[in-house]
């Protein structure tokens, strides 16, 4: 317990943005482990303060260390999407504990006590109902909150960077290992966010899921999409409670209407790169995307979308893995591979590789010329080895929309690095 003398005198506190001092300050009894403070100004939604305490003790005489500072704010209600799952481990070791771990994306300073997780039954009533926290405790813009039935476990089999976001509660709800439903909600009953997970969602290549978190891959995508879900990487300890996920990967601003990241990836769950995103930017809503991987023989080996309705953007992942969940891509130009090996992406049209890369000139095409195609018209996949993607961009019935492909360029060359983009209106040639 805090020194109640010391924790009465209001210049121990100062809060920055020059709010100074509180005009008082109440220890909370009968425990004394509080202190109520109140300020002569009202403190702004959406703000982050800083409060620095100095010169309190303890009963035992021993002084506040340097560690002396902690956020404060104003909390206000969540809405829908301003805190979302994040990360979920439903599938423990024998004799090992579940937990979910929550993100707060919005601007918004969150109290805890007044959200619940449960589940949600196939007619959409919530069960199993568990209040986040016993007691006031806020959820800061950008940061972590990890529920678990053992944090004590959690601890000793997992790596936590920092013990004050992992809270135990005496139960989480009902999580099987195979599927189940989830959500966050509000006093009120509102979906804050929600859930369906499946342990098929986890990376494809993994023989067993047990002791592996399901991670999201960014907290601004789709909860729902299976394709922002992917399992925790082994070199992070397959799994990443309270801090930021091993497979995280952030907005990424498309450079043309579509651009693939990163250059390389090597699909071996090890955290880095492990999967390929192709971003889509168009000028308007309204198309549906269909994107086929092709091998280096010109054979498609993954039907990756299918008829996917588009808004003005869209993010699409693929894991290197073909339609029948195999590593049925290899890197070309006979460069050395072990295990999943890295594939090479060049800023060239189809084309995903190791090393330079060939492009097959297209007759109808002279140097420097646009060339106009109809959206039916497929140009016939780069030759000369790499792995490339067609990817055709339909409106869907839509009066008046012009299906006319303008504006291609095309490169004399026949063998070709780093080569530019070509953008189309009705249908894309992926660089990957």
């Amino acid at each position: 317990p805090l020194d109640s003398m010391s924790a009465a005198t209001q210049t121990n506190f100062t809060i920055d943005k020059n709010l100074g001092h509180p005009v008082s300050a109440l220890p909370v009894s009968p425990l004394y482990d509080e202190v109520l403070l109140k300020f002569g100004a009202s403190l702004s939604a959406n703000t982050v303060y800083q409060l620095t305490v100095s010169n309190i003790s303890d009963c035992a005489g021993n002084l506040v260390g340097a560690i002396n500072t902690s956020a404060a704010g104003l909390p206000v209600s969540a809405t829908r999407f301003d805190i979302v799952i994040n990360e979920i481990f439903f599938n423990p070791p024998a004799n090992g504990y579940d937990y979910i771990e929550l993100y707060n994306r919005s601007n918004k300073v969150i109290d805890l006590k007044n959200l619940y997780i449960c589940n949600v039954n196939v007619t959409g009533n919530f069960t199993n109902i568990r209040a986040l926290s016993g007691k006031s405790q806020l959820l800061f813009p950008g940061k972590y909150f990890v529920i678990t039935e053992n944090a004590e476990w959690l601890h000793r089999n997992y790596f936590v960077k920092d013990k004050s976001t992992i809270v135990e509660l005496p139960a989480l709800p009902s999580m099987p290992d195979d599927y189940e439903h989830i959500a966050v909600i509000n006093i009120q009953g509102d979906h804050i966010d929600a859930l369906q997970y499946d342990k098929k969602w986890h990376f494809a290549l993994i023989d067993n899921e047990e002791g592996i978190s399901l991670e999201r891959i960014n907290y601004n995508d789709s909860t729902q999409n299976q394709n922002n879900w992917t399992s925790a990487a082994s070199t992070a300890g397959f799994g990443t409670p309270g801090y930021q996920n091993s497979q995280f990967r952030a907005d990424l601003s498309a450079q043309a209407q579509v651009s693939v990241s990163p250059k390389i990836f090597s699909p071996d769950n090890s955290g880095a790169d492990d999967f390929a995103s192709i971003h889509c930017l168009q000028n308007e809503p309204g198309y549906v995307a269909n994107i086929t991987i092709f091998d280096e023989k010109g054979r498609p080996v993954r039907h990756l979308i299918r008829n996917a309705s588009m808004g003005i953007s869209a993010v699409f992942h693929w894991d290197g893995l073909d339609d029948q969940h195999q590593l049925g891509v290899e890197p070309h130009q006979g460069l050395p591979r072990q295990g999943a090996g890295p594939l090479r992406a060049e800023r060239l049209e189809a084309v995903l590789g190791a090393g330079e890369v060939g492009a097959v000139e297209d007759p109808r095409a002279r140097a420097g010329e646009p060339r106009s195609f109809t959206s039916s018209e497929k140009i016939a996949c780069a030759a000369g080895g790499g792995v490339g993607a067609l990817m055709q961009l339909q409106p869907q019935c839509i009066p008046n929309r012009s299906q006319q492909v303008v504006g291609v360029q095309r490169t004399p060359h026949h063998h070709v690095r780093g080569a530019q983009l070509h953008r189309f209106h009705g249908a894309f040639h992926v660089p990957l």
